[in-house]
């Protein structure tokens, strides 16, 4: 399995976490629409993806999946 992946990282330092706040966008939803345009632009349709969630200050929280495909990022990758 491991063969048939391949990664690449690139260390990004024109602007961080607080030009993104700056903005008035959270960062991980920031991330989230990257990934998503990254997977539009790979797959050329918008494929599934989620992000776990934290409940644990509710009674009984636990981790849970958050999905952020919508039609407001199915706009956005498709601009």
């Amino acid at each position: 399995l491991t063969d048939s992946v391949e990664l690449r990282t690139i260390v990004h330092k024109d602007y961080g976490k607080q030009f993104i706040k700056k903005g008035r966008v959270s960062p991980d939803a920031f991330m989230q629409l990257v990934l998503q345009l990254a997977a539009y632009r790979c797959f050329g349709k918008q494929i599934a993806t989620y992000e776990a969630t934290q409940t644990r200050q509710f009674v009984h929280g636990r981790t849970e999946t958050a999905r952020t495909v919508s039609m407001d990022s199915k706009a956005f990758v498709e601009a």
